[in-house]
């Protein structure tokens, strides 16, 4: 299996919310990623997971963190409520703008998370969705997979995806989205997920 960085996803190399990382180029990053990925040597532990998500054509790849990236997520507590803030805001430039909540930390803590996790998105799909909105499509032929989104954690376990993203994808690809139906049962887990935690900006 071999991986290509989206365009969508180097937001994360720049200054903003959620998950970043400045101590690799974008080349860099990727180039790193697939020597993870590289067929391991059959008497060693993987140092990878590939897992399933709620889309045939979506992939959570998790790996141990090489890079500066800290954790992007906290979980809400009596000591930084205050620090919460909310906002309309938009992933990348001439996206629509969704209601969301972060951390406004005085100090972040600057220790690297001890996982990522890489939301990998089929060939298929990201083709797909390049149709409909256009643009310089950014996966080589020779890769299965495109990371379209990276989550620095301390726990080797995926996050259920924010309820506004849930609705964001139901909206179709026009609107940002990958075109799939909310799951109610889904979205209620994550809401309460979502209720007790926020990422840091």
């Amino acid at each position: 299996m071999k991986i290509a960085l989206s365009n969508f996803a180097l937001r994360h190399f720049k200054k903003g919310a959620g998950t970043v990382v400045t101590s690799q180029t974008p080349e860099e990053f990727i180039e790193e990623v697939n020597d993870v990925i590289e067929q391991p040597d059959p008497f060693e532990e993987p140092t990878f997971s590939l897992e399933d998500s709620l889309y045939p054509f979506c992939k959570y790849l998790i790996i141990d963190n090489f890079t500066d990236a800290i954790a992007s997520t906290a979980k809400i507590t009596l000591e930084n409520y205050q620090y919460l803030r909310s906002g309309y805001s938009s992933r990348v430039e001439g996206e629509l703008p969704y209601l969301s909540r972060w951390f406004e930390l005085p100090i972040k803590n600057t220790e690297p998370s001890k996982c990522l996790v890489l939301i990998l998105y089929s060939r298929e799909q990201l083709l797909k969705e390049h149709d409909e909105n256009g643009g310089e499509f950014d996966i080589s032929e020779d890769c299965e997979y495109g990371i379209v989104a990276l989550q620095a954690l301390n726990e080797p376990v995926v996050e259920p995806m924010p309820p506004y993203t849930m609705v964001r994808n139901a909206l179709g690809i026009k609107w940002g989205g990958n075109g799939e139906d909310i799951i109610e049962d889904y979205l209620r887990e994550a809401a309460i997920y979502w209720d007790e935690h926020a990422i840091i900006k």
